[in-house]
Protein backbone atom coordinates (compact mmCIF):
# COMPACT_ATOMS: atom_id res chain seq x y z
CA UNK A 1 0.00 0.00 0.00
CA UNK A 2 1.41 3.31 -0.96
CA UNK A 3 1.68 6.52 1.42
CA UNK A 4 -0.99 8.35 -0.42
CA UNK A 5 -3.44 5.54 0.06
CA UNK A 6 -2.68 5.01 3.70
CA UNK A 7 -2.91 8.83 4.11
CA UNK A 8 -6.32 8.93 2.55
CA UNK A 9 -7.60 5.88 4.48
CA UNK A 10 -6.90 7.07 7.92
CA UNK A 11 -8.04 10.90 7.26
CA UNK A 12 -11.44 9.27 6.13
CA UNK A 13 -11.46 6.51 9.25
CA UNK A 14 -10.96 9.74 11.61
CA UNK A 15 -13.80 12.15 9.81
CA UNK A 16 -15.85 9.60 9.77
CA UNK A 17 -15.25 8.67 14.25
CA UNK A 18 -15.53 12.88 14.40
CA UNK A 19 -18.96 12.75 12.76
CA UNK A 20 -20.39 9.62 14.50
CA UNK A 21 -19.31 10.67 18.26
CA UNK A 22 -21.04 13.92 17.92
CA UNK A 23 -24.43 13.29 19.86
CA UNK A 24 -27.35 13.97 17.34
CA UNK A 25 -29.05 17.35 18.57
CA UNK A 26 -32.54 16.08 17.69
CA UNK A 27 -34.30 12.71 19.43
CA UNK A 28 -36.37 12.15 16.18
CA UNK A 29 -37.87 8.84 14.72
CA UNK A 30 -34.25 6.52 13.48
CA UNK A 31 -36.47 5.80 10.32
CA UNK A 32 -35.96 9.48 9.39
CA UNK A 33 -34.05 9.95 7.39
CA UNK A 34 -32.99 6.45 6.55
CA UNK A 35 -32.60 6.72 2.90
CA UNK A 36 -30.23 9.92 3.33
CA UNK A 37 -27.92 8.01 5.55
CA UNK A 38 -27.78 5.09 2.58
CA UNK A 39 -27.24 7.58 -0.26
CA UNK A 40 -24.03 9.19 2.14
CA UNK A 41 -22.70 6.13 2.44
CA UNK A 42 -22.72 5.10 -1.29
CA UNK A 43 -21.87 7.88 -2.29
CA UNK A 44 -18.75 7.52 0.61
CA UNK A 45 -17.50 4.34 -1.14
CA UNK A 46 -17.79 5.19 -4.73
CA UNK A 47 -15.80 8.32 -3.93
CA UNK A 48 -13.47 5.81 -1.67
CA UNK A 49 -13.00 3.36 -4.11
CA UNK A 50 -12.39 5.97 -6.92
CA UNK A 51 -9.38 7.31 -4.47
CA UNK A 52 -8.21 4.28 -3.63
CA UNK A 53 -7.92 2.76 -7.28
CA UNK A 54 -7.77 5.22 -9.82
CA UNK A 55 -9.03 4.27 -13.41
CA UNK A 56 -6.37 6.12 -15.45
CA UNK A 57 -3.30 4.20 -13.69
CA UNK A 58 -2.75 1.34 -15.74
CA UNK A 59 0.89 -1.07 -14.91
CA UNK A 60 3.54 0.14 -17.33
CA UNK A 61 4.02 -2.33 -20.26
CA UNK A 62 7.39 -4.46 -19.69
CA UNK A 63 10.19 -3.82 -22.00
CA UNK A 64 10.50 -5.66 -24.94
CA UNK A 65 12.39 -8.68 -25.36
CA UNK A 66 14.98 -8.89 -28.42
CA UNK A 67 15.64 -12.56 -29.53
CA UNK A 68 18.96 -12.30 -31.67
CA UNK A 69 19.44 -15.86 -33.17
CA UNK A 70 23.11 -16.87 -33.01
CA UNK A 71 25.21 -16.19 -35.79
CA UNK A 72 27.03 -19.31 -37.52
CA UNK A 73 29.29 -18.31 -40.38
CA UNK A 74 29.25 -20.34 -43.62
CA UNK A 75 31.46 -22.63 -44.84
CA UNK A 76 34.15 -22.08 -47.48
CA UNK A 77 33.12 -23.95 -50.68
CA UNK A 78 33.94 -23.42 -53.56
CA UNK A 79 32.41 -26.47 -55.52
CA UNK A 80 28.61 -26.65 -56.91
CA UNK A 81 27.04 -29.40 -58.04
CA UNK A 82 23.23 -29.21 -59.96
CA UNK A 83 20.90 -31.89 -59.60
CA UNK A 84 17.80 -32.74 -60.69
CA UNK A 85 14.37 -33.41 -58.76
CA UNK A 86 10.71 -33.73 -59.44
CA UNK A 87 8.67 -31.14 -57.62
CA UNK A 88 5.28 -33.20 -56.96
CA UNK A 89 1.52 -31.30 -58.88
CA UNK A 90 -0.14 -29.14 -56.48
CA UNK A 91 -3.63 -30.05 -55.99
CA UNK A 92 -6.55 -27.64 -54.51
CA UNK A 93 -10.06 -28.57 -53.44
CA UNK A 94 -12.87 -26.52 -54.50
CA UNK A 95 -16.30 -26.26 -53.59
CA UNK A 96 -18.94 -26.84 -56.85
CA UNK A 97 -22.03 -25.25 -55.70
CA UNK A 98 -25.85 -26.93 -56.09
CA UNK A 99 -26.31 -26.75 -59.79
CA UNK A 100 -28.24 -28.63 -62.83
CA UNK A 101 -26.01 -30.75 -65.31
CA UNK A 102 -26.18 -30.44 -69.09
CA UNK A 103 -29.27 -32.81 -68.92
CA UNK A 104 -31.47 -31.43 -66.99
CA UNK A 105 -30.89 -33.18 -63.53
CA UNK A 106 -30.07 -31.48 -60.29
CA UNK A 107 -26.80 -32.18 -58.86
CA UNK A 108 -25.50 -31.96 -55.24
CA UNK A 109 -22.84 -29.96 -54.43
CA UNK A 110 -19.58 -31.25 -53.51
CA UNK A 111 -15.53 -30.76 -53.37
CA UNK A 112 -13.37 -31.36 -56.39
CA UNK A 113 -9.52 -31.80 -56.70
CA UNK A 114 -8.66 -29.27 -59.01
CA UNK A 115 -5.07 -28.88 -60.38
CA UNK A 116 -3.33 -25.63 -59.56
CA UNK A 117 0.72 -26.43 -61.17
CA UNK A 118 1.41 -29.52 -62.70
CA UNK A 119 4.50 -31.66 -61.42
CA UNK A 120 8.21 -30.92 -63.15
CA UNK A 121 11.63 -31.27 -63.34
CA UNK A 122 13.72 -28.61 -61.57
CA UNK A 123 17.25 -28.32 -61.59
CA UNK A 124 18.86 -27.05 -58.04
CA UNK A 125 22.36 -26.00 -57.24
CA UNK A 126 23.80 -27.37 -54.35
CA UNK A 127 27.01 -26.61 -51.99
CA UNK A 128 29.74 -29.30 -52.21
CA UNK A 129 31.99 -28.45 -48.84
CA UNK A 130 34.86 -30.45 -47.78
CA UNK A 131 34.50 -31.43 -44.17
Amino acid sequence: MNKKSFLTIILVSITCLAFLSVSSAYARSPQQYRWEGVAIGVGAAIIGSALLHPPYYHRPSPPPFYHHPPYYPRPDCDSWEVRREWVPPQYDWVWIPDHYDHRGCWVPGYWEKRLIYPGRWEERRYRLCDR
